[in-house]
């Protein structure tokens, strides 16, 4: 959800979407820069980041905030999710650009769902980009919302994941 693939991400980067996405870039940095730099006042930075990607005002309820702050502001928690991009833009580049070498395509139906509101269905035409990696059908739409569909657009998400898996 809210995701292009990540190789045609990078490959395609641009000033904007760097500059509106420059928390990918800054997580792939080598350790400890990210951690050192976000532990110094992490509560601000995860503040600043969700503040950033949701455009829903009030989506992103006190509560809600206050457990994403317990669980990721702690030195347990900021190296793993650095890890996790440096790996996207690492080893999983790597896998991607073999995969598109040796022509492997996704083989199940996909169904993609993006922010109208946030940085990447803006800049990507998001069905073309999953259409370019996939053998099976891609549908998709944008929903009025930024980068956090679940908590946004709860019931229009759920209406559409239920519609994809036949559970409506």
């Amino acid at each position: 959800m809210d995701i292009a693939p990540t190789l045609t991400m990078y490959q395609q980067t641009n000033q904007e979407f760097a500059t509106r996405y420059m928390w990918r870039f800054f997580l792939i940095q080598a350790a400890p820069l990210p951690e050192h730099l976000i532990g110094l006042d992490s509560q601000y930075y995860l503040g600043d980041i969700l503040g950033g990607l949701n455009k829903t005002p009030g989506a992103l309820t006190p509560d809600a905030v206050s457990e994403d702050v317990r669980c990721f502001c702690c030195t347990s928690t900021i190296h793993p999710t650095c890890e996790d991009f440096r790996a996207a833009a690492d080893v999983g580049l790597a896998m991607d650009e073999a995969d598109d070498r040796a022509g492997n395509k996704i083989v199940v139906p996909v169904h993609a769902l993006w922010g109208a509101k946030g940085t990447v269905g803006p800049l990507w035409d998001i069905l073309a980009t999953w259409r370019a990696k996939a053998a099976a059908t891609v549908t998709g739409r944008s929903l009025d919302c930024g980068h956090f569909l679940q908590e946004e657009r709860p019931e229009e998400t759920l209406d559409e994941l239920q519609q994809f898996f036949g559970t409506a």
